[in-house]
């Protein structure tokens, strides 16, 4: 009878963490949300930049500078579990439905990262009447342990037009940044 006990007790606790394994992974996947009289065409995932980047100061990010782009970052996959793989760009695409817009701030958090280990970083968006704006992060391992949840968010004044939710796992052998060619 003890045995049984055992037994039953210990497939109760592997249950258990099976099902908070699960829901915190489905959590990442769960939380994405816009304000639909503000924003259209919400894709989120894996971007890749058809052109090189220009730097811009932002004071309040790790690096002191965000990475911009004169054309549009191309979604090459619909996820919001990322490999923390070097250089891999993550984020959400939106297109603004509103006309005069002041800036978006937007605010990502995410685990301690950097010599600072800062938890929240921000920087100024300028997206165009109705055209596609993308909004992201590109990681670097160098900044250490990118593991856990990552939050992007963008408010326009005291409004909030979108949030989502990110999972950055450790990479799976063989997965690989689909914006670089690999090696031979």
């Amino acid at each position: 009878m003890g045995e049984r006990r055992l037994l039953a007790l210990k497939i109760l606790v592997w249950a258990q963490i099976l099902v908070c394994a699960l829901s915190s992974s489905a959590a990442a996947e769960a939380q994405v949300w816009f304000d639909p009289k503000l924003v259209t065409d919400v894709r989120i995932g894996i971007f890749c930049s058809p052109d090189s980047p220009y730097l811009s100061s932002s004071p309040d990010t790790t690096k002191g500078t965000t990475e911009r782009y004169s054309k549009n970052p191309v979604l090459v996959s619909k996820t919001q579990t990322i490999p923390a793989i070097n250089r891999i760009m993550f984020g959400i695409e939106t297109r603004q439905l509103f006309r005069s817009l002041p800036k978006v701030m937007v605010t990502i958090r995410h685990p301690p990262i950097g010599p600072s280990r800062a938890r929240t970083e921000r920087w100024e968006s300028w997206p165009d009447d109705n055209q596609i704006t993308s909004d992201g992060y590109i990681l670097d391992p160098a900044d250490g342990d990118l593991t856990g949840i990552w939050t992007i968010s963008g408010t326009r004044g005291s409004e909030e037009v979108f949030r989502v939710a990110f999972k950055v796992v450790k990479p799976k052998k063989g997965d690989s940044n689909p914006c670089v060619a690999p090696s031979s």
